[in-house]
Order: C-alpha cells, then sequence, then structure tokens
C-alpha cells in the first residue's frame, strides 16, 4: 500500500477553510479527487506489477 502523504496538507487546508468562510471549497474538493485519483493509481500499479511477479514465479516452477 502506498502511504498517503498528503493527510497533513488536507486537513491544514479544512482548518483554514473552517476559520475563513470565505475559502474556496472547490479548489479543495478538486484537491481531494486530484490526491485520490493518483493514490488509486498508484495502488492499481502496485498490483499489477505484484501480479506479474506471481505469475513469473509460477511460469518458473512449471518449466523446472
Amino acid at each position: 500500500m502506498i502511504p498517503f502523504f498528503f493527510n497533513d496538507s488536507l486537513a491544514y487546508e479544512f482548518i483554514s477553510k473552517k476559520q475563513n468562510p470565505n475559502y474556496d471549497k472547490k479548489r479543495i474538493y478538486l484537491k481531494y479527487l486530484f490526491i485520490s485519483f493518483v493514490q488509486t493509481i498508484l495502488n492499481y500499479k502496485e498490483l499489477t506489477l505484484r501480479d506479474t511477479e506471481k505469475s513469473q514465479r509460477a511460469t518458473e516452477g512449471c518449466l523446472r
């Protein structure tokens, strides 16, 4: 699992929004969506790499 290292900046922005009601909600939401999207892609890549390693090991075992 890839660490979600954006949590601190998002928490800071939500706290800032509470202190300042005119803070841009759409900007926070779009940033959250972008971060979630990137994290999903990275997790997918990690899972597919793990699956290819397992299948390579399985084929090496069959060839021996």
